[in-house]
């Protein structure tokens, strides 16, 4: 069957007639006043393909060079998409990016953009001031595709979306960056997780329109409270904690750079010379604060020979502070049959162990030389002091 022509009589009363021909499945258009010629307009199998003769969809266009669909109103211009289904899927929206041409396509390329939604605001012309986009970040196979996507919004003083918030491969979301490690914000990123802010970059948190707090990654530095206080992150390790000022108002900064809870700390004691005393339990807890420890710990033992000299020692929990001899806590045992006084231990300067002393009033004894004790019992110790 050839193409179809369309000829006819001449109208009464005189006049041009209306002939031409065209192809199947096209819709027709005038070429001329009186000559009817294919439009771009193809209906096939109930598609319709404006630019194309075989659409794949219910309306496609195609053009080689641009190609594109515009819904325009003086009042409000709208494009929807609705499905009618009783699937569990809805109706989507779909950019696809290929090379090549549409007759033949071929594989997108490592950087290509696979597509944009921009949102364009008038001014002289139209400006793209807002933007999401996805691009390809690295093609491996046909099964290998990694791609990241962006959002963009322009700032004060532009018409032009700058970038502000990448999602990458790696499930990172980057704030006002490139798409790079180098960005400030980086959640579960390839070797760093949480808030990450580059070398030479300081970040803040604010409140109200306030500085509450401050990052940074220099050196002695982290996070800090109102100024020079706060949390301390040092690379070299030369110098972690937090900061604290010791005068209240003043820039006088402490560190705090150690916090330690034990409670099963073992306790061990030296029970002097001249006896025989077994331990037959020991039992200890501890805090450190900075460098202040305190502890308590319940020594039990059994003597069959009391001991007659020597000095009574326990164990510390951590060695004491350098510089200066400590005279801290109390002591008691709970069979102590010597004599009188002030119980407490002798500390002294970077020491791992503590004496047991007694201040009797005539001077400061050796608890050894004054241990009468029944042969069973238990030694009961608590004090605080500082650590090094």
């Amino acid at each position: 069957m050839g193409a179809p022509t369309i000829s006819g009589p001449v109208p009464t009363g005189g006049g041009t007639p209306i002939g031409g021909s065209g192809t199947t499945g096209k819709l027709a258009k005038f070429t001329a006043p009186s000559t009817i010629g294919d439009s771009v307009i193809t209906e096939a199998s109930g598609l319709v393909g404006v630019g194309c003769t075989d659409p794949g969809n219910t309306l496609e266009t195609y053009a080689s060079t641009a190609s594109g669909i515009r819904a325009s109103s003086d009042t409000l211009a709208n494009i929807g998409i609705f499905q009618y289904s009783g699937t569990a899927t809805g109706a989507s929206l779909t950019l696809r990016k290929s090379g090549g041409t549409r007759a033949a396509p071929s594989a997108v390329t490592s950087g290509d953009t696979i597509g944009t939604v921009q949102f364009s605001a008038y001014g002289t012309g139209g400006n793209v001031v807002s933007s999401i986009a996805s691009s390809v970040v690295a093609y491996t196979s046909a099964t290998n595709i990694s791609s990241n996507l962006t959002f963009g919004t322009s700032p004060s003083g532009s018409a032009a979306a700058v970038t502000r918030m990448t999602l990458n491969s790696s499930g990172a979301m980057i704030m006002a960056g490139d798409g790079t490690a180098a960005a400030p914000i980086i959640a579960n990123s390839t070797g760093v997780s949480g808030l990450h802010f580059p070398s030479a970059t300081t970040a803040a948190i604010s409140a109200n329109g306030a500085v509450a707090a401050t990052f940074s990654k220099v050196a002695g530095a982290g996070v800090a409270l109102g100024g020079t206080f706060g949390l301390v992150f040092d690379a070299s390790g030369t110098q972690q904690g937090v900061k604290l000022t010791a005068t209240p108002g003043s820039a006088n900064v402490q560190t705090l750079d150690a916090y330690n809870e034990n409670t099963s700390w073992s306790p061990t004691v030296t029970w002097g010379t001249g006896g025989t005393v077994t331990t037959t339990s020991a039992t200890g807890a501890y805090t450190q604060i900075g460098n202040v420890v305190t502890f308590t710990a319940t020594i039990a033992y059994n003597s069959s020979v009391v001991p007659t000299g020597g000095s009574v020692t326990m164990g510390l929990p951590r060695p004491s502070a350098t510089g200066f001899n400590q005279r801290p806590g109390t002591w008691a045992f709970n069979a102590w049959n010597g004599a009188a006084g002030t119980f407490f231990l002798s500390i002294g300067s970077n020491s791992s162990t503590a004496t047991l002393r007694v201040a009797n009033g005539t001077g400061t004894a050796d608890v050894a030389a004054n241990l009468t004790v029944t042969a069973s019992g238990a030694l009961v110790v608590t004090a605080t002091y500082l650590a090094s």
